[in-house]
């Protein structure tokens, strides 16, 4: 049976949330946010930043891929501090994740919907534990009745790798991949899981920069993403919410060019458009809003007509 997909981005997790303080950064302001919370850490990129006469708004992928390829030493506690970051966001009780989280519980869904998102936080899965739902990261639970496919396409900052001898970690990091299980952590022990770790081991989150490459557990990721890129051609339909359609990606964009399902799109109308132009002008895909809190009853209506 071919599935509804969700497929959500940075612009779904800012948008779920009202406030500021409760909601994490858009990459504008990302990087501004990661020197003022982490000063010993992200602070120490300022002067890299001075020495190439850049700014610190909207440079954080050039910035790590400067890091990555010339002082890639710096990028465990970069990358450790960059989940702390993310970890810290919980859902209120006025979350949109709740809007569709309940929509999904309540309508009995959960089978017929895969869950994904480019987004390092766990503001999504956290809102289906509070329905009821259980976010299934790696095909995990397949007793489960309650559970729902939830695939985190570039890791989390709850991914921690459950291989922790210490061996070659130190070369592994700077030349080449570590390919290991990943174990998603519970937020409230997250810190003890950055004990275990070898000071060279980071959360398995893709780097955020040009192709967004994984060095932890690439093989467990580059497996999601796999899976995910199957059931993309065959969906039924895909509702993408917040994602900015990025060519540039094309381990993602050029799946949902390719679908055989509708699209429903939530987020920037030009950007859209423009990318809609391009690559589906003649498929009857369906723009709903241009924020998520503006279409998010229309996605909960696309997702009661799975039924």
């Amino acid at each position: 049976m071919n599935k509804t997909i969700i497929f959500t981005g940075a612009g779904a997790s800012y948008g779920s949330e009202e406030q500021e303080g409760l909601r994490p950064s858009l990459g504008d302001r990302l990087l501004t946010n990661l020197i003022d919370e982490y000063p010993n850490s992200w602070g120490t990129v300022i002067e890299l930043i001075q020495r190439r006469g850049l700014t610190i708004d909207k440079q954080i992928e050039i910035i790590l891929k400067i890091i990555m390829n010339s002082q890639r030493r710096k990028l465990p506690i970069l990358m450790r501090d960059m989940a702390r970051y993310f970890a810290h966001f919980k859902p209120s009780d006025t979350s949109l994740f709740h809007r569709m989280s309940r929509t999904i519980s309540q309508n009995n869904l959960h089978n017929d919907i895969i869950w994904s998102t480019l987004n390092y936080d766990c503001l999504q899965e956290l809102s289906m534990k509070r329905f009821h739902l259980l976010p299934d990261y790696f095909d995990m639970y397949k007793k489960q009745s309650v559970k729902i496919e939830y695939w985190k396409l570039h890791g989390s900052c709850n991914f921690i790798p459950a291989l922790m001898e210490t061996g070659k970690s130190v070369n592994i990091i700077l030349d080449g991949k570590l390919d290991c299980p990943l174990e998603p952590y519970p937020l409230e022990s997250l810190e003890d899981g950055f004990q275990n770790l070898h000071p060279e081991y980071f959360p398995a989150m893709a780097i955020y920069t040009e192709g967004k490459p994984t060095f932890i557990g690439s093989g467990q990721i580059e497996a999601l993403q796999n899976w995910w890129q199957r059931e993309v051609l065959t969906a039924k339909r895909i509702l993408i919410i917040g994602a900015k359609p990025n060519p540039d990606d094309t381990h993602i964009w050029n799946y949902i060019a390719s679908t055989k399902g509708r699209l429903y799109y939530t987020g920037n109308s030009e950007q859209w458009n423009e990318w809609k132009k391009q690559y589906r002008r003649k498929k009857n895909d369906i723009f709903l809003a241009n924020t998520f809190k503006e279409g998010i009853q229309g996605i909960c209506n696309c997702l009661i007509e799975e039924k």
